[in-house]
């Protein structure tokens, strides 16, 4: 993934309220909602000023499945329904298939 999407999902799961962002380690542009306050935007400023531009790649699939299976059971189940919540962010209609009433998107308004 792009680095400035992850900055993008950092930025959003802060909950500042943004329409989007552009740019890159020179310079991020970002466009907020109307309803951000003076604090959301220092918060998305303090995010952006320490954000590491490295660029980075995914571990193999056994060093993550190692390192799964070394977690306590708590941890496991948290990290499950990380995946599962980010899963159906992407998805938001995925467990309607399987008759489960959870949606992963809401209405922009």
């Amino acid at each position: 993934m792009p680095r400035i999407t992850d900055l993008d999902v950092e930025l959003r799961d802060a909950n500042i309220p943004i329409n989007g962002i552009g740019g890159g380690a020179l310079g991020v542009a970002v466009w907020f909602k109307p309803e951000a306050t003076q604090q959301n935007k220092d918060d998305a400023s303090a995010i952006i000023n320490t954000f590491d531009w490295t660029e980075r790649r995914p571990r193999g699939y056994q060093v993550l499945i190692d390192a799964i299976a070394a977690l306590s059971a708590a941890d496991r189940n948290k990290l499950l329904a990380a995946v599962a919540a980010d899963f159906l962010r992407r998805n938001p209609r995925f467990a309607q298939k399987f008759s489960i009433a959870i949606l992963g998107d809401e209405p922009d308004v």
